[in-house]
């Protein structure tokens, strides 16, 4: 990639050395989007999901390092350096088989060396994965970490970007100016989805997370409910303690605690 290209994946370090396996990802998820797509529109995908897989046969081919147990962002820089974003892309499009997932998740997901991520979008595909892999306390102690660190710091609202190991004014810099980060940004309400939707098994949850200690998400409950259909859906902080909730109809409930 040249260096006046524009490129996002994230705010955290990787090798943007020529093409990004993360971006390649992405890629192959928009041909598979899109072959679902024109089969709807013209009864056919024009070749879309032929192109998916072989974009997929080459990201195997040149990103995957077994020895490693991970993909590597950029396969020309020689660097074979190894983020998160890429992997977690790998296990949340299905990517990864089954053993490179579990490799995955030992030397990445699980592996605190890796550099780490510090927005709260980002933070949300990690935490959805981890759920999705059935690594629930470990996705809730990282929310609580991760989002509770904002709290204990004072926001009221989500910050674009978050780096615990940042201190004072450093919080609040960003593009090279002083006081240039969004301190209210939309992109990291993922706790929200991940709160409040549906389980596997059909069911929905009203959430009520209260403060007790340090953190404020110490303590999570949630109510399920075997049938229901939601409304709209409300949150408020009162008295050190943030409450979400959902009004629903159901005709049979159950609770449970995590």
């Amino acid at each position: 990639m040249k260096s006046t290209t524009v490129f996002f994946i994230d705010w955290s370090d990787m090798d943007k050395e020529g093409a990004v396996c993360a971006e390649q990802m992405l890629y192959l998820q928009s041909l598979r989007s899109m072959s679902e797509v024109t089969k709807l529109l013209y009864g056919n995908d024009r070749g879309y999901a032929d192109k998916a897989e072989q974009l997929k046969e080459k990201i195997q081919k040149f990103y995957w390092r077994e020895e490693k147990g991970a993909y590597i962002d950029s396969y020309t820089s020689g660097r074979e350096n190894v983020t998160r974003h890429a992997n977690i892309f790998a296990v949340m499009f299905g990517i990864a088989d089954a053993a490179q997932t579990r490799a995955i998740v030992s030397n990445v997901l699980l592996n605190d060396s890796v550099t780490q991520i510090t927005t709260p979008y980002f933070k949300f595909f990690e935490l959805d994965v981890l759920c999705g892999l059935g690594y629930l306390e470990t996705a809730t102690q990282r929310m609580e970490d991760y989002w509770g660190g904002m709290l204990l710091l004072g926001a009221t609202t989500v910050w674009e970007q978050y780096d615990p190991a940042e201190t004072g004014t450093e919080h609040y810099a960003m593009y090279g100016m002083k006081y240039g980060r969004s301190l209210c940004h939309a992109w990291g309400a993922g706790p929200v989805f991940l709160l409040s939707c549906p389980k596997p098994d059909g069911r929905r949850s009203r959430v009520h997370i209260q403060d007790s200690g340090n953190c404020p998400f110490r303590r999570l409950r949630r109510t399920c409910s075997t049938e229901g259909v939601w409304s709209e859906y409300a949150a408020r902080i009162s008295s050190g303690a943030l409450s979400m909730t959902k009004p629903y109809f159901t005709v049979d409930s159950i609770s449970r605690s995590l």
